[in-house]
């Protein structure tokens, strides 16, 4: 059994919180809010395209209640990542994994200032998930998957397949969450970037939902900026077209 802390109880932490708890593990979930309330009374209810649950899961917004943990799933909205990392510290032991699921490039950085690059682990999902009420989860679609990597000493190159992140691996698996341990990770974070840019960029710039776009023109060209941002990067095997990193959108 592995103990695992998710802060940040949203569609992403909830959704894989959830399900990992229901798996066995000892799940503790950081939450706030009305949210907070309805988990501690009620647990935290999934309704999921892939099956719906109900599971009962500690939770609090105080991670000192919870100690160190094996693995922290850092959920968080990318601003709040600064603000987040200065309250880690109670969770940490000395081989604590702190897994960012964040969009963006740039989260494990700003974790490695407040924490140190031997906690972090780079981290991807792919899930389109979110609260939609008190203790309530929305699973609506992708493939709720996971991939996640470590980074070397310096973050600036790939780090090993380490026991920490095959046993996080496996437990994911175990609980049926789709889960990849790739080569570097930091090429799937500048892979899902560029999705992304494209995506966000049209349907704020439109806005509509993916739904409703059936032209690619303008992701394809937002996509491409972005890889070749990536490319700039010490990154080995970025995607060397913009439709390698985007899905189809329709």
């Amino acid at each position: 059994m592995v103990k695992i802390a998710v802060y940040g109880a949203g569609g992403v932490g909830g959704y894989f919180g959830g399900r990992l708890a229901l798996a066995g593990h000892e799940v503790h979930l950081i939450a706030r809010g009305d949210h907070l309330d309805a988990i501690r009374q009620h647990g935290l209810r999934v309704d999921s395209v892939r099956g719906d649950f109900d599971v009962r899961v500690p939770a609090t917004d105080d991670p000192g209640q919870i100690g160190p943990s094996d693995i922290v799933l850092f959920c968080v909205k990318s601003y709040d990542t600064a603000a987040a990392a200065s309250r880690l510290a109670p969770l940490l032991g000395d081989a604590t994994a702190v897994v960012s699921l964040q969009n963006g490039v740039d989260n494990e950085s700003t974790l490695a200032d407040a924490i140190g690059w031997r906690h972090v682990v780079g981290g991807a999902s792919f899930i389109f998930a979110t609260i939609t009420g008190p203790g309530v989860i929305d699973h609506t679609g992708g493939p709720a998957s996971l991939a996640f990597g470590e980074f070397g000493d310096s973050g600036t190159m790939a780090g090993p397949r380490s026991d920490r992140v095959l046993a996080l691996a496996e437990a994911c698996r175990a609980a049926d969450i789709p889960t990849d341990v790739p080569d570097d990770i930091r090429v799937v974070l500048w892979s899902k970037y560029a999705f992304i840019c494209a995506q966000a960029g049209m349907t704020a710039t439109t806005r509509l939902p993916n739904s409703t776009l059936n032209e690619r023109t303008l992701a394809i060209g937002s996509g491409g900026t972005v890889v070749q941002l990536g490319g700039s990067q010490p990154v080995t095997g970025p995607p060397t077209s913009p439709r390698q990193g985007l899905p189809e959108v329709e």
